[in-house]
C-alpha cells in the first residue's frame, strides 16, 4: 500500500499544530488554501481528473477554479476538499472507494451536498472522511471490517457514518485497518489486526467496529501504514505496535507486538511517520524542523535511511546526523534527501535516486549541486522520486519517471539530477505516487 516518507510540514513550510491536522501515512496528503490544481502521469482510471484516461507527462490544470483546499492522492484515485467544505473524488472506484456509485470517474465529482468536510484518509480501496462536527465516515472495500460499521460482508459505495460519536479528532488508515484518536484522548482501532496492528492485544483478528485501545485518555496523534502503528501521547512519549520485521517499532528487537510499547524514555516527541519497513520521528519543540536532528528505526539495507555508518537494520531509534542544521529530511528505502539551513540540498543512499547522477551508493550525506535556494522537500510514495521547490517558486523533481509523473514532458526511465518542471515561479506544493503527481500553484 502507499507509503508516505515526507515530513508533513514540507507541504506548508510553517509550524504545524498536530491538534488541527488529520493526516495519514497510507496516502500522500497536501494541505493548502485556495490553490489551482495540476496533475501529471498515468491516467488509466481517470485519476488525473481532467475528463480523460489519457496519460500526461507535463502538468495539466484540473478545471479553472482556484478553491482547492486539500487533495489526498492514492495510487489510482484522488480525494479533494474545497475551501467551501465540499467533498470531491475521482479515479478508480472498483470497490466504491470514491463514495459515488461504483464506476470510475475521470473528472472530480461532488459527494453529496454537505459543506462541512475537513479531512480524509484512505487504505486499500477504502476511504475515511472527517466532518467538522466530529463525525467520521467511510466507504469502499470492507472485507476485513475496515469501514467500522459493524459488518465485513459488503462494500459501500456511499459514505456511511461510523457510529454516532461526534468526538473524532484524527485518524490514519493502514492497509486494511484504521487507527483514530478522539477529542477526549482515547485511542480506537478497527479492521484487520494482522501482526498486532490494532494494538488491542490480538494478532490477526478482525474487528468491524471501533474498539478502544486500553483505557488511557492522553493519546494525541496516531500513524499507521501497512500493519505497523505508532502514536504519541500528550506527554510527548512515543509508542509503537504491530509488525516489526525490520525493527521499525524502535524497541531494540524484531518481535511483533500486539499492544503499545514505549520507545525509549524521551518525552519530547511531536511527530512520527510510519511506513512499511521503517519509521521516523522528530522532536516537538521545533516541528517546523528548523535546527533539528532526525531519528529513524527500521530497514537500512544500503545506508539509505540516514547516513549512519553500518549496513544493518536499525532496531532502536538513532540519530541520522550528528549536526542540527537540517530544515527538512525525507527518507525512503532507497535514498534520503535533506535541506540544510543554508539552503543547500544533500542526499544519501543511491545517488541516482537522490539527484546526484550515477548509480553510486553514499553512506554519508553529500551535497547535490551548489545551489543555496532550496526551500521545500517532498518525498514521493514508495520513495521512487523526490520533488523540491526553491525560494524563487520554481519546481524541480528527480527519480523514477516511468509514467511521466514528474511532469518534465518525458516518459520512461529515471531523472538522475534535479530537473525544473516548466518555467513557472509560483509553485507551492508537490506530491507524487508511483504513477501520478499533484502540483499546486499559488493564486
Amino acid at each position: 500500500m502507499a507509503n508516505n516518507y515526507t515530513t508533513k510540514d514540507a507541504t506548508l513550510g510553517t509550524i504545524v499544530d498536530l491538534d488541527d491536522k488529520f493526516i495519514t501515512d497510507a496516502w500522500l496528503v497536501d494541505q493548502f488554501v485556495g490553490g489551482t490544481l495540476f496533475t501529471s502521469g498515468r491516467n488509466a482510471y481517470g485519476q488525473l481528473g481532467n475528463g480523460t484516461t489519457t496519460s500526461y507527462s507535463s502538468p495539466i490544470q484540473i478545471g479553472s477554479l482556484n478553491n482547492w483546499k486539500k487533495v489526498i492522492s492514492g495510487g489510482s484515485n484522488t480525494i479533494g476538499i474545497k475551501t467551501d467544505g465540499t467533498l470531491w473524488t475521482w479515479g478508480r472506484n472498483d470497490a466504491g472507494q470514491l463514495g459515488d456509485s461504483g464506476v470510475n470517474r475521470s473528472s472530480p465529482v461532488q459527494i453529496g451536498t454537505d459543506t462541512n468536510w475537513i479531512d480524509a484518509t484512505g487504505g486499500h480501496k477504502f476511504s475515511v472522511f472527517l466532518k467538522n462536527n466530529g463525525t467520521l465516515w467511510t466507504c469502499g472495500y470492507n472485507f476485513f471490517g475496515a469501514l467500522g460499521n459493524g459488518t465485513n460482508s459488503n462494500n459501500y459505495s456511499s459514505p456511511i457514518q461510523i457510529g454516532a460519536s461526534t468526538l473524532w479528532k484524527q485518524a490514519s488508515a493502514g492497509f486494511n485497518y484504521v487507527a483514530a484518536v478522539k477529542t477526549d484522548g482515547t485511542l480506537w482501532t478497527w479492521g484487520w489486526g494482522s501482526n498486532g496492528a490494532l494494538g488491542n492485544g490480538t494478532n490477526g483478528d478482525n474487528y468491524s467496529s471501533p474498539i478502544q485501545v486500553g483505557a488511557l485518555t492522553n493519546w494525541k496523534y496516531v500513524s499507521g501504514s501497512h500493519y505497523t502503528t505508532a502514536a504519541i501521547k500528550t506527554d510527548g512519549t512515543l509508542w509503537t505496535w504491530g509488525y516489526n520485521g525490520y525493527g521499525q517499532l524502535g524497541n531494540g528487537n524484531t518481535t511483533n507486538y500486539s499492544s503499545p510499547i514505549q520507545v525509549g524514555i524521551s518525552n519530547g516527541w511531536g511527530y512520527i511517520n510510519v511506513n512499511r519497513n521503517s519509521a521516523g520521528a522528530i522532536p516537538s519543540q521545533t516541528y517546523s524542523v528548523i535546527g533539528n536532528k532526525y531519528y529513524f528505526a527500521g530497514q537500512n539495507g544500503n545506508y539509505y535511511m540516514g547516513g549512519f555508518n553500518s549496513i544493518q537494520d536499525v532496531y532502536a531509534d538513532i540519530t541520522a546526523s550528528q549536526d542540527n542544521n537540517w530544515t527538512y529530511w525525507a527518507s525512503s528505502s532507497s535514498h534520503s534527501n535533506g535541506i540544510r539551513t543554508d539552503g543547500t540540498l544533500w542526499g544519501v543512499g543511491l545517488a541516482n535516486r537522490f539527484g546526484n547522477g550515477p548509480v553510486i551508493t553514499y553512506s554519508s550525506p553529500v551535497q547535490v549541486g551548489t545551489d543555496t535556494k532550496w526551500s521545500k522537500l517532498f518525498m514521493c510514495k514508495d520513495g521512487v522520486a523526490t520533488g523540491a521547490i526553491k525560494t524563487d517558486g520554481t519546481l524541480w523533481a528527480w527519480g523514477y519517471n516511468g509514467d511521466g509523473q514528474l511532469g518534465n514532458s518525458n516518459v520512461g526511465g529515471s531523472i538522475t539530477v534535479p530537473t525544473q518542471i516548466g518555467a513557472n515561479t509560483n509553485w507551492s506544493s508537490f506530491s507524487c505516487g508511483n504513477q501520478t503527481s499533484l502540483m499546486l500553484k499559488n493564486n
